[in-house]
């Protein structure tokens, strides 16, 4: 009966291999189905007489058909391009929220400084003066928004973060769950060819969330390592765990000791690194908003309102502790070495005095500086604990402001003649100075011929001008002395070699106290804490400090802060205000631009892998067919070889009965 048995066993092993060429067409389009192959080896022969003679045929394996190499460079690059896709879409996302448009931080900032060069031209005009306020307003609002925005991105991708691991744990629980049937199946001689195929979409799924080591994936029986080795899956599985943490930030760790998970690649990766993204861009914005304020302040801070005189100025920043060093301050604006000038003016006479306060932050605290103010006659300091705001108070008939300039009187006249020096105008310099004014000659102001004034640097001793106040002068008359400052005498008579000094106020505030305290500033507040208008100056377009003097048609004020929209305030990068807003799109842009070529590149070579793989591991329907019909006609010829068989032996017992 030996023919009928090889016959059997070739229509055994045809009836598989058409089981697994059906099985390979109906899964033809399954995500991750490798192409199985039935691999036949001959049997062992049997010995007749001195003979041997084949015994048939029998299927040694189901094979599943896949290139081991290529797949584990598919999962690499899978792992990058998913990571390159989450990069673009958070950078595309903070693009957006950055772009140049209508209504953006940029062209809010832009319509500023145009509303103030509209005033700049008519500083008198209340409507121009609604509309800089309105503009400023419109800067603090865009502020807030993109800030809120950028918060709101941050929270998103912390939810995403958040799924993200719950997807993960979820991934290589399955895979762990897979390794243990594949175990069992194997030990008990069965080939797990569907459970193979299961746990390598998943490890191709897993790819593109974290990073997988190659290593573990070639080596058979290898435990699976994964997320820069923080995951490892046998048949246990390492769990992941994501926390936010009390600033908004996400953090991943992992259970088995807790150790921060870092991955090389995948969408994690780039979630976590896109964290990193906007914090970056917010504290760009924080560091423009904060600059943008401390320069606008210190400019406005040193003006006046339209013919306002301010009896009291109600700080608007809570500075504390009072009691401590200043350069130890807390501070987002921080207080420097220097002198601080204080002026009051006599509201009866016009009568201004300019007071030095000088400050050292390494020893001097709040309370010492504001103790220097307490000196000054007619002003007193408050300092509100409950707040951390400081005031100052002028006494009944005098105002304060921090203008700065040149006092018209001169504060020590030295002179013992009855003529008297008078100064006007205001400086236009940056820089503060002191100048002696020196009378060469003795006689009688406007009479005697060859009467001179001698300017000079107090400091230097460098000569700055020499002014004829002799018989071609007439007393009273203004004269320019440089730099804005200007000098007029009375009638009367001057001594030779005697002089007087007086300050050059052009930089009211060397140390930036204004700006931390709030003291007349434009804004309250910082970039951390929020930002808005001062309401002393939101209830009065006329408290806006367009001018240096207080004249309604002096807008000295507002052309500083006009300069700022040209002067590069970040030093580091050559960028003015502006350009430092507008660079924070344009990076992004360049960024992104970067990134895409990077995605595009990834691209292409996970579909040029995908075909490699497809090539071995995928089902071409045709190519099965034309298997399927060499099993089938294989099928057809044994089944007619048994029957063939069968008939002989029924004719050779026909013969023997």
């Amino acid at each position: 009966m030996l023919h009928i048995d090889v016959g059997l066993s070739s229509i055994r092993a045809s009836q598989q291999a058409l089981y697994a060429i059906s099985n390979n067409i109906a899964n033809a389009n399954t995500e991750g189905y490798h192409r199985q192959r039935v691999e036949l080896i001959d049997r062992n022969p049997v010995t007749i007489g001195s003979i041997q003679i084949g015994s048939g045929v029998d299927v040694d394996s189901l094979t599943r058909l896949r290139d081991t190499a290529t797949e584990a460079s598919l999962i690499s690059t899978k792992s990058r391009h998913a990571e390159s896709e989450t990069t673009l879409r958070i950078l595309g996302q903070l693009e957006s929220a950055l772009l140049p448009s209508s209504g953006s931080l940029i062209s809010t900032v832009s319509n500023f400084f145009n509303e103030i060069e509209q005033l700049a031209a008519q500083p008198s005009t209340v409507t121009i003066r609604d509309a800089v306020i309105a503009a400023a307003e419109d800067v603090v609002n865009q502020i807030s928004q993109l800030d809120t925005r950028l918060n709101q991105l941050r929270s998103n991708n912390v939810i995403a973060i958040h799924e993200e691991v719950n997807a993960i744990n979820d991934e290589t629980a399955q895979i762990a769950d897979l390794n243990r049937d594949i175990r069992i199946q194997s030990h008990s001689g069965s080939q797990p060819n569907t459970l193979l195929d299961q746990r390598d979409r998943l490890v191709s799924q897993l790819s593109e969330r974290v990073d997988i080591s190659l290593q573990s994936f070639l080596v058979d029986d290898s435990p699976l390592v994964a997320a820069g080795g923080s995951i490892i899956i046998a048949e246990k599985a390492t769990t992941l765990r994501a926390e936010t943490t009390p600033d908004g930030r996400a953090t991943v760790q992992a259970t088995n000791g807790g150790a921060t998970v870092a991955p090389t690649s995948g969408t994690l990766q780039a979630m976590l690194a896109g964290q990193q993204a906007i914090d970056e861009i917010q504290q760009s914005l924080h560091d423009w908003a904060n600059e943008f304020i401390a320069t606008v302040d210190a400019i406005h801070a040193s003006g006046q309102g339209q013919n306002s005189q301010l009896e009291f100025i109600q700080g608007v920043r809570n500075v504390s502790p009072p009691s401590i060093p200043l350069e130890g301050l807390a501070t987002t604006f921080p207080v420097e070495s220097g002198s601080l000038f204080v002026t009051l003016t006599e509201s009866s006479t016009g009568q201004r005095t300019t007071h030095q306060v000088d400050i050292d932050v390494t020893s001097d605290s709040l309370e010492d500086a504001l103790s220097r103010l307490d000196t000054i006659p007619q002003l007193t300091s408050i300092y509100q604990p409950d707040t951390g705001k400081v005031a100052l108070r002028a006494n009944a008939g005098y105002s304060i402001d921090f203008a700065g300039g040149i006092d018209a009187v001169p504060a020590a006249s030295n002179l013992t003649g009855t003529a008297s020096p008078k100064l006007s105008g205001f400086p236009t310099t940056s820089e503060n100075t002191n100048w002696t004014a020196t009378i060469s000659g003795s006689g009688t102001v406007g009479t005697t011929p060859g009467l001179r004034l001698d300017i000079t640097n107090s400091v230097t001793g460098a000569a700055i001008k020499s002014l004829d106040i002799g018989k071609n002068y007439l007393p009273g008359e203004t004269l320019t002395i440089a730099d804005g400052v200007n000098l007029s005498f009375t009638s009367g008579t001057v001594t030779n070699g005697e002089n007087f000094a007086f300050d050059i106020v052009a930089n009211p505030d060397e140390t930036g106290m204004l700006v931390t305290l709030g003291l007349q500033s434009l804004f309250t507040g910082d970039a951390s804490t929020g930002i808005g208008l001062n309401p002393h100056v939101q209830e009065s377009p006329l408290n806006l400090a367009a001018s240096r003097t207080g004249e309604s048609a002096d807008s000295s004020n507002l052309k500083r802060m006009i300069q700022l929209r040209e002067s590069v305030q970040f030093v580091s990068r050559n960028e003015t205000l502006e350009e430092r807003i507008t660079s924070l799109s344009t990076s992004t842009a360049f960024r992104i631009q970067a990134e895409q070529a990077n995605f595009e590149y990834l691209n292409e070579q996970k579909i040029h892998l995908e075909n490699v793989r497809d090539s071995v591991s995928g089902v071409d329907p045709n190519e099965e067919l034309l298997t399927m019909m060499e099993y089938q006609r294989q099928f057809q010829a044994a089944s007619r070889f048994i029957t063939v068989v069968d008939e002989a032996l029924d004719e050779l017992l026909r013969f023997i009965n």
